[in-house]
This record gives C-alpha cells, structure tokens and sequence, in this order.
C-alpha cells in the first residue's frame, strides 16, 4: 500500500471539527474529497489535513480552515 494513500490517513480528530448550521460544511468546501478504493467502499477526505471523515460529517461540521469551492476555482483561472 503506497504510504500517502488515503487508505492509509486517519480519521479526523474530533478537536478539528466545528459543528456547523450552515452551508459551510465540510462537503461544500474546496478540501473536501472521496476516494474510491479497491473494495468499493468510498471514503470521504480532506486534503488539507490529510485525514478520513467518519461517514455524516461531511454534512454537519467544518474546521477553521474551511474554504468555498468557488473561491478555489475563480483563484485557479
């Protein structure tokens, strides 16, 4: 298994994570990814922190880095 993989990130710790009532979640933000492995189980991500979320809080909590998408892709062009 290659080290970096996201198979290999732990979960994010639970000191990170804000819970949030707004559309700033976890899923909305430019960080937020999924991987698909081998065994088709997908796993949600943040590339910034390089950890796994447990399923659910990608709708309900964010961290303070959380950054909009479409920030991301305007800064991108």
């Amino acid at each position: 298994m290659e080290e970096n993989a996201p198979s290999s990130w732990g979960l994010m710790d639970a000191d990170t994570l804000l819970s949030s009532r707004s559309a700033r979640v976890c899923l909305t933000c430019s960080w937020f990814d999924h991987h698909v492995p081998e065994d088709g189980l997908p796993m949600l991500l943040c590339r910034l922190h390089h950890r796994r979320l447990a399923q659910g809080d990608h709708l309900h909590h964010r961290c303070l880095a959380w950054r909009d998408r479409l920030r991301r892709d305007l800064l991108a062009a």
